[in-house]
């Protein structure tokens, strides 16, 4: 009998969404296992996939979603789990800190009010008014007291998103999830949100997942990343003692960092002969021979890390764990 194994459990998981009539798939055949512990960072450019991934994670997904595969947590198989028992994760085990606060929290309640929900939903007693304002000085909010009785359109977008992350905390999740955590703020309230983060899993010490295209937010909280791109995994990789990107498209990533000197993605082709079963990223990769074209390559050991890349053919094929 197959051992089970704690966290989440990923086997050849597809989503596709039809549009207009027309099967589009978002990710394919994905596998992989998260172990609890540390923060992960899901990065990839928009439309990788890595917000669909996230919402298979915890269940989120909407109805018309088509799915193949499977998505186990500690054991239980989360496509099949009743609304009732989702609820019962959501708070206590698992916590959420959405990418747009505008449309997570209502314009009705006060922030006071929404810590207070929080913890009921998850079976805790509210938080008195000094362990609430003291939780949200932790999140670099200044006058907390103020920010208690404010409603959500009193604070600004950095203010929303770091409530966010104190409401998350406020219930000790195990695993948490950060959807664009960053989106749309200015850097000082990047820096502010980033550091608030990370701040949560050292408070909780909770597996915190960091969806995000901020490369800068990922390589300065997390301690190991997944590389999305068109819907796959394409490396897994450790980000101390530093980070060493093997796939061309994690390298093209970091090129076009400040730092980097903003070097610019190489274009997708605008037409293709690609079939879809060779690499995502030959159309745009420098090193592609007919090979890559060819066939869909395997996750091959790199480093500390795995990347889904011929170059790297000569090592052995590598177990998708995290």
């Amino acid at each position: 009998m197959k051992e089970e194994r704690s966290g989440f459990e990923v086997q050849e998981l597809s989503v596709s969404f039809r549009v207009r009539g027309e099967r589009v798939p978002v990710l394919h055949d994905m596998s992989i296992h998260l172990t609890q512990g540390g923060v992960m960072g899901i990065i990839g450019e928009s439309g990788s996939g890595k917000s669909v991934f996230g919402e298979a994670l915890f269940g989120l997904l909407p109805e018309s979603a088509e799915l193949r595969g499977k998505v186990r947590f500690d054991g239980k198989d989360v496509f099949a789990l009743t609304q009732r028992e989702k609820t019962s994760l959501w708070g206590r085990v698992w916590g959420l800190v959405p990418q747009l606060p505008q449309e997570a929290l209502s314009p009705l309640r006060t922030i006071d009010g929404h810590l207070r929900d929080v913890r009921r939903g998850a079976g805790m007693k509210p938080l008195s008014q000094e362990e609430a304002a003291r939780l949200l000085r932790s999140f670099e909010l200044a006058e907390p007291e103020r920010v208690l009785r404010s409603y959500p359109h009193e604070l600004s977008g950095g203010m929303l998103q770091r409530v966010l992350c104190a409401m998350a905390a406020a219930c000790r999740s195990a695993w948490i999830l950060a959807d664009e955590p960053t989106k749309g703020l200015d850097e000082d309230a990047r820096e502010a949100v980033g550091r608030s983060l990370a701040r949560m899993a050292e408070r909780t010490r909770c597996t915190l997942l960091v969806i995000t295209h901020d490369i800068v937010l990922a390589h300065s909280i997390c301690d190991r990343l997944i590389v999305m791109y068109e819907g796959e995994i394409v490396e897994l990789l450790a980000v101390a003692p530093e980070l060493a990107a093997h796939h061309p498209y994690t390298q093209a990533l970091l090129r076009a960092l400040p730092e980097n000197g903003f070097e610019a993605l190489p274009l997708q082709a605008e037409t293709s002969d690609d079939d879809g079963s060779g690499c995502r990223f030959a159309q745009r990769c420098a090193h592609a021979d007919a090979r890559c074209r060819r066939e869909r390559p395997s996750l091959y050991a790199a480093g500390s890390g795995k990347v889904r890349c011929f170059l790297y053919a000569g090592s052995a094929s590598a177990d998708e764990a995290l």
